[in-house]
């Protein structure tokens, strides 16, 4: 213990790293004001410029990322002359389409896109819900184009969800393209219509093979009754029992070779026809009236495909056999041989359909 003696106190290690700063120039919180806030951290230029970039590489890599697209498009179509069950000569219609692209990594991807239509001759659906299935008479006012995600690793692509497939190789008719049903509601414009699928292609530049599943049925939407284009006799009453859809799955296989000389292909399919048989009944007793049924039978097809190009025209052509487990629907052979000439910027296609 002292007593009677003053002892002076060594400078502490805060005050001389103090003092430091004041040589540098920067002021400490003891020399503000009452009355002044505190001072804020000074970030350094560096640190700035840096993070300054790495928002701008973010951005950049999601731009590259996302791609999206998208177009309204307004179609009429005139006619000179009235149908018998169908007095209109001017046809238009409307779609707004949306799609949208998302690479998540290097290997997966997902797709996107949506239909949004209107019409002037009832062919669409005047309700608003989202349609998944497309399996309607009438085209839905907003239906699901597209929702597929893709992965892809080397020579190995899987894409699950609605997605388009298209096999064969003819421009104008497709017989080997079995997963591919069309919209006939208006038969001078046909449009492909979208599956539920999974698909898995492997293969080289030569050499792909292409296997699909189809867990639902997807049917091809035809003409309306009381329309332009079915025409029905007069004065017999007729009734339209709808359709039947089968269930079950549909799978197919396709072994596709591109050659020095020529592309060809050979495809196996098991599963249900996209166009309807039409089943009809008669009840003869006073009045009498026809009712029909839209069916869609169990087919199996074995076929192949070829594409040939030559000195003046390229040679196209598909031959599937048709057989089916169901009784009313027959076994055939449907061939297709077209020749494709390309002068300018057009082309002229003569093909014949022939079956057996």
């Amino acid at each position: 213990m002292l007593a009677g003696k003053t002892v002076k106190a060594s400078p502490r290690a805060p005050d001389l790293v103090e003092k430091r700063i004041r040589r540098r120039g920067t002021r400490t919180n003891s020399d503000l004001k009452t009355n002044e806030s505190p001072a804020f951290i000074c970030v350094p230029l560096w640190l700035k410029l840096g993070f300054s970039a790495y928002c701008l590489a973010a951005s950049a890599c999601f731009a590259q990322d996302f791609t999206q697209r998208g177009f309204l498009e307004n179609t009429t179509y005139l006619y000179p002359q009235t149908a018998r069950s169908d007095s209109g000569l001017a046809v238009s219609g409307a779609v707004l389409r949306y799609e949208a692209f998302y690479k998540i990594s290097r290997s997966l991807r997902v797709s996107a896109g949506v239909d949004a239509r209107t019409d002037t001759h009832r062919q669409t659906e005047r309700s608003i819900i989202l349609d998944w299935r497309d399996g309607k008479a009438k085209q839905p006012a907003i239906a699901v184009r597209r929702l597929s995600a893709t992965y892809s690793q080397g020579k190995l692509t899987v894409e699950a969800g609605k997605q388009f497939i298209r096999w064969g190789k003819a421009d104008i008719l497709n017989p080997t393209d079995r997963f591919a049903p069309q919209d006939y509601l208006n038969v001078v414009q046909s449009d492909f219509l979208p599956i539920t699928a999974a698909r898995l292609t492997y293969g080289t530049q030569a050499n792909t093979m292409d296997a699909v599943w189809c867990p639902t049925f997807t049917p091809s939407r035809m003409p309306l009754i009381g329309q332009r284009w079915v025409v029905l006799p007069e004065n017999l009453p007729i009734r339209d029992l709808g359709s039947n859809f089968p269930g079950g799955s549909q799978y197919g296989v396709r072994w596709n070779h591109i050659g020095k000389a020529a592309e060809y292909s050979i495809s196996f399919f098991d599963g249900f026809n996209h166009l309807p048989l039409i089943d009809t009944s008669i009840q003869l007793l006073t009045p009498v009236e026809v009712s029909f049924r839209r069916l869609y039978p169990k087919i199996r097809t074995y076929g192949g495909d070829l594409a040939l190009p030559l000195r003046w025209v390229s040679l196209k052509s598909e031959a599937p056999y048709f057989t089916s487990p169901d009784t009313r629907a027959d076994e055939y052979i449907l061939y297709v041989v077209q020749l494709e000439r390309q002068a300018g910027g057009g082309f002229l296609w003569v093909g014949t359909r022939e079956s057996t």
